[in-house]
């Protein structure tokens, strides 16, 4: 539950708290570019957080829910940033948005399903001696690189 009030809770309300802000101050901007904007802003990076908590030595749990906060932050953001520029480019309707938001979980729900199943598989093909916690996150997620 508070990976999914994170990501999904704050993050749309940032998105268009930023968008709000945005229509206000630049009056003739659209809602869909507002949109566009605030999803392009809203989602943070926790690599910072994250080194400082493992420093701290901070419970694992509160690490393993911001590394879960930000994965799916970025998927809400993601989303939110296509839905807005699909308004801006085509002929948008809500009943469409809903539609399009539906594929998508699905299909993050979908690939973490079969991901998950093939990490525990190929985990347990490794000796319990070699195991490491972190194996079966580096097989599911795939690392973000720098530009």
């Amino acid at each position: 539950m508070p990976i999914t009030a994170l990501a999904i809770g704050l993050t749309t309300v940032t998105t268009f708290t930023v968008a709000a802000v945005l229509r206000w101050v630049l009056r003739d901007l659209g809602w869909a570019a507002a949109i566009a904007l605030g999803a392009a802003v809203a989602p943070t990076d926790p690599v910072a957080a994250i080194s400082i908590l493992k420093r701290l030595d901070a419970p694992v749990r509160i690490v393993t829910i911001i590394e879960g906060e930000n994965l799916v932050n970025d998927a809400v953001v993601l989303t939110a940033f296509v839905l807005a520029v699909e308004a801006l480019t085509t002929h948008f309707t809500i009943g469409h948005g809903i539609e399009r938001l539906a594929v998508v979980v699905a299909g993050g729900v979908a690939y973490g399903l079969a991901a998950g199943f093939i990490a525990s598989r190929l985990r347990r093909r490794i000796p319990r001696q070699r195991r490491s916690p972190s194996d079966a996150r580096s097989w599911t997620f795939p690392r973000r690189r720098a530009c």
